[in-house]
């Protein structure tokens, strides 16, 4: 099938008005009563075919234009040390992305399940830069891809199941923009994954995973984690009930501080407070039939 939208935005009131706050002299924003309504254009094609008993293949195409978006203009005045703001329109901006799936089912009573995907992303995105000693900000163009691919393997039999899955996710990113470094940088992991029935009727399910990043030049983008997960749970009143505690990075391998690539090339950081922990906890589940259904 295929899904298609067209939608207009008008700009936030604010950046309507034609205003100065220069409250705090060494960071100035302006107002920019010319700016236009953000349009945006967006389709979807999604496909998806079945085989009996076997497997499936499936994917979707997603495509966006974005008309008019809103930038935060930029400059830097060498002379006061003062930086200017004011939201300007911008063009250029356009995604392509989407992803293959296909799942089959195979050997002995269907006992292994193989899952493939593939994930693609194209974002051509426009922004404004702002260059010292320039009086106003630049346009900044940077074009990066994405190519992902994820491969799982798993056996399952009775109460009990293994499996291994592989990712891996390339990025290349281009920009004529002054400074910009090239990247091309790979992002994979490697998992084990496995449940398994304990006597008592407690179930046991861990999965170790290796996260790696390669390719970047900011080195300590350049990481291993070794992250290890585990689950107890037993049930109780015919499965009503069931009492759980999870244990995340068990090993403690994580930092509290992740690093990542926006779509410009630039380096964000974001804090976790609690990347390892122990969690405990009771699930109930309370099913009431209405009383004509009840005989």
């Amino acid at each position: 099938y295929l899904n298609a939208s067209h939608t207009q935005t008008p700009a936030d009131q604010l950046y309507l008005l034609g205003y100065t706050d220069d409250s705090d002299p060494l960071n100035i924003s302006h107002g920019n009563p010319g700016l236009k309504d953000t349009r945006q254009t967006y389709a979807k094609f999604t496909f998806q075919a079945m085989e009996k008993n076997k497997g499936s293949i499936g994917g979707n195409v997603n495509y966006r234009l974005t008309t008019d978006a809103i930038a935060m203009g930029r400059t830097y005045d060498p002379a006061t040390g003062a930086y200017t703001t004011r939201p300007e329109n911008v063009n250029g901006n356009w995604q392509l992305w989407g992803d293959l799936n296909w799942t089959r089912a195979f050997g002995e009573q269907k006992r292994f399940t193989f899952d493939s995907r593939t994930d693609y992303n194209y974002h051509n995105s426009v922004d404004l830069t702002g260059v010292e000693g320039s009086a106003a900000p630049m346009r900044s163009t940077v074009r990066n891809l994405r190519l992902g691919e994820t491969l799982r393997l798993e056996y399952s039999r009775e109460k009990w199941r293994a499996g291994i899955k592989a990712h891996a996710n390339w990025t290349h990113a281009t920009s004529a923009r002054q400074g910009f470094e090239t990247i091309d940088a790979v992002d994979y992991h490697f998992a084990l994954t496995g449940r398994v029935e304990l006597p008592g009727g407690v179930g046991f399910d861990t999965d170790l995973t290796l996260y790696s990043r390669r390719g970047y030049e900011d080195r300590t983008l350049n990481t291993d984690d070794l992250v290890w997960n585990a689950r107890l749970s037993k049930s109780i009143l015919g499965g009503s009930m069931t009492f759980i505690v999870d244990g995340f990075d068990i090993l403690g391998q994580l930092s509290g501080v992740t690093r990542s690539l926006n779509a410009q090339g630039r380096t964000e950081t974001f804090r976790n407070v609690l990347p390892s922990y122990f969690m405990a906890h009771v699930v109930y589940r309370l099913n009431i039939k209405p009383k004509k259904d009840r005989k």
